[in-house]
């Protein structure tokens, strides 16, 4: 405690150190609740303490929403950001093998699905940003979303898979013929993985919530149930 008797009225400071935080008491109003007993003691009103504690809780809730503010609008701008660039990169792998029919082979044909299931599964999370929810469209925008970063996985495998195929084959042959069916077989696979999760999704949430929700669109506009994200 310090009292400044130059003052006047004298000013007194009270600082009260609970080791995790400090408490100070300043103005008149609150120093009437604080008075020095008999055996020299410092005498704080409870209701004193239980209001600067609040207050002090108070202003470091709103000096976080302003760092989150901050934070959101950062994490917002580098999205935007490296979304485009990832976006543009992708367009030109897409341009590069449509230009040059000698890269369209068996693993150049798996890596232009996997570039534009990974271009489109980008450019619909970007509209999810910016949809209002609850609305049909944030629905829609929600299941196409999920759906088509599980068929970005889906082909991530297959390219996995068609490596290590070629890998430990012994007489790797492919003929134009099996080359294109082993396409068709391909994107036919490719899609039984998202559209099982997808419907699983809906089934469940259409289920659980006595067809109220599909599962989309109602939180955001993508997942709503936290077990499937």
């Amino acid at each position: 405690m310090t009292i400044n008797e130059i003052a006047i009225p004298p000013k007194v400071n009270i600082t009260l150190d609970f080791k995790v935080t400090q408490i100070y008491i300043t103005d008149s109003e609150d120093l009437v609740m604080v008075e020095i007993n008999d055996n020299g003691e410092l005498d704080v009103c409870i209701d004193l303490i239980d209001r600067k504690l609040k207050e002090q809780r108070s202003e470091f809730k709103s000096t976080n929403k302003e760092c989150e503010a901050i934070l959101c609008w950062v994490e917002y701008i580098l999205t935007l950001v490296c979304f485009s660039i990832s976006i543009v990169c992708l367009l030109v792998t897409l341009l590069t093998y449509l230009l040059f029919s000698v890269l369209r082979t068996v693993a150049g044909r798996n890596n232009m699905f996997l570039s534009g299931s990974l271009l489109m599964a980008q450019v619909s999370l970007l509209a999810s940003l910016h949809i209002s929810q609850p609305s049909i469209l944030c629905q829609v925008i929600g299941v196409v979303t999920h759906f088509l970063w599980l068929w970005m996985f889906s082909w991530s495998f297959m390219c996995s898979y068609h490596m290590y195929h070629v890998f430990t084959a012994n007489t790797p042959t492919y003929s134009a013929g099996s080359t294109t069916h082993g396409l068709r077989k391909s994107v036919c696979g490719s899609f039984v993985l998202p559209a099982t999760a997808v419907i699983a999704v809906i089934v469940y949430s259409y289920w659980a919530t006595q067809g109220r929700q599909v599962g989309y669109g109602n939180v955001m506009c993508y997942l709503d149930l936290p077990l499937f994200r």
